[in-house]
């Protein structure tokens, strides 16, 4: 009860502001005549909103940078079992930044708007949490790099290895045609008399 007084007494401020005078009845159903008037977004539910995306978008950034650390040791290790559900897991990671990423796009249409609007330290919240992401973006990025350059290591090295396998097999089978070849002209010569 005490929640619908103060919404009540919000709403009739804002009408208020833009000129529009309410009746009993209608501040109750929150109308004017037979329309229903836009309520004006509320500038602490917007950087509410704006806190609660960021600092999901955080998390999401700090579990991934966890699961790219992860990647690397497997990769070191070559456990690529394992690495295989390590990278379902970051592609899960991947789209929910995507998704809550699309969530904050009408805030980045308003972001000069908002940052201006916040006190000091809301600014500086946001500002620090924002720099926060992009150094674990760089991380996750830098990580990535060196994992691509180590598997492109391992890739040339594992074809280099089958290469030689690959000759060192031609020679032996070689060697074996001529010895057969060999064979074959001794037995010509056998005593087969017994």
């Amino acid at each position: 009860m005490v929640r619908s007084r103060i919404d009540l007494r919000v709403r009739t401020a804002r009408f208020r502001r833009i000129g529009v005078r309410m009746t009993g009845t209608e501040r109750q159903k929150g109308a004017v005549g037979s329309q229903v008037l836009p309520v004006e977004p509320d500038a602490g539910a917007t950087v509410a909103r704006l806190h609660r995306l960021l600092d999901r978008q955080f998390e999401l950034y700090s579990a991934l940078a966890a699961h790219a650390r992860r990647q690397s040791g497997l990769i070191d290790r070559s456990e690529a079992d394992e690495l295989i559900g390590v990278l379902a897991q970051r592609q899960l990671l991947v789209d929910q930044i995507e998704a809550t990423a699309k969530e904050l796009e009408p805030l980045r249409t308003q972001w000069q708007t908002i940052v201006q609007s916040l006190p000091g330290h809301h600014r500086a919240g946001i500002l620090r949490k924002i720099e926060q992401m992009e150094e674990l973006i760089a991380e996750i990025a830098e990580r990535d790099r060196a994992d691509e350059d180590a598997l492109a290591k391992r890739r040339n090295r594992i074809a280099d290895e089958l290469a030689s396998l690959s000759r060192a097999s031609g020679a032996v089978e070689a060697y074996g045609r001529a010895g057969g070849l060999a064979d074959a002209a001794r037995a010509r010569f056998q005593d087969r008399k017994g």
